[in-house]
C-alpha cells in the first residue's frame, strides 16, 4: 500500500493507493485448486485493506468498530460485489 501526501489550494491531500492484481490472483489460484479450508474452517475470502478501508469510508463505519466491520465484509462477500477476493464460492 502507498500512501502519498500533497499541498494543494492551501490543503493537505492525502492519497492511498494498492495494487490488488496479485491478491485476485492468488485467490484464484486458491479456488482453482480447492484450497478453500474443510468443513470445520473455511478460508471465505482475502480482501485487500484498501478495498476494506474504502468501503468502510464510503458506508461511514469506522475500522475500529469490529462488529460493524463484520457485517461490512458478511454483507459484500455474500452479495458477490467481492467475488473476485472469495476462495470459498459457498455460504458465509
Amino acid at each position: 500500500m502507498t500512501t502519498t501526501a500533497k499541498f494543494e489550494d492551501g490543503k493537505v491531500i492525502i492519497s492511498r493507493s494498492q495494487d490488488v492484481a496479485p491478491n485476485i490472483e492468488d485467490v484464484k489460484a486458491l479456488r482453482d485448486q480447492g484450497l478453500v479450508g474443510s468443513s470445520d474452517m473455511r478460508h471465505v475470502a482475502r480482501i485487500p485493506s484498501i478495498v476494506l478501508e474504502a468501503e468502510c469510508e464510503r458506508l461511514g463505519v469506522r475500522l475500529d468498530d469490529r462488529d460493524a466491520v463484520r457485517e461490512v465484509i458478511f454483507n459484500k462477500i455474500q452479495s458477490g460485489d467481492w467475488a473476485k477476493f472469495s476462495v470459498h464460492s459457498g455460504g458465509y
